[in-house]
């Protein structure tokens, strides 16, 4: 069962939550309606068999990024340097 933990909010924790698809409705009430909202919280797979592959075309992105870094640190520090110095 939720917890109120805080005013209008409740917490659920991860151990009392079997694995499961559980259909869940939701009141809303304000000083001059009320509303009713259905939704399922599916508890069935858990987020370590969410697996990230990181592709080609993100690896060229870090890869240009990290290049090119370092080249517009120079520029601007070379601009700072030069702005103090005449000829």
């Amino acid at each position: 069962m939720a917890k109120e933990t805080a005013p209008g909010v409740y917490a659920l924790t991860a151990e009392s939550v079997p694995a499961a698809r559980h259909p869940l409705t939701i009141s809303i009430e304000t000083s001059d309606s009320a509303d009713l909202l259905t939704t399922t919280l599916d508890t069935t797979v858990g987020t370590a068999a969410v697996v990230h592959v990181h592709t080609w075309g993100e690896r060229a992105i870090w890869l240009g990024a990290a290049v090119l870094a370092p080249g517009r640190r120079r520029f601007v520090a070379g601009t700072s340097s030069q702005a103090g110095t005449e000829k």
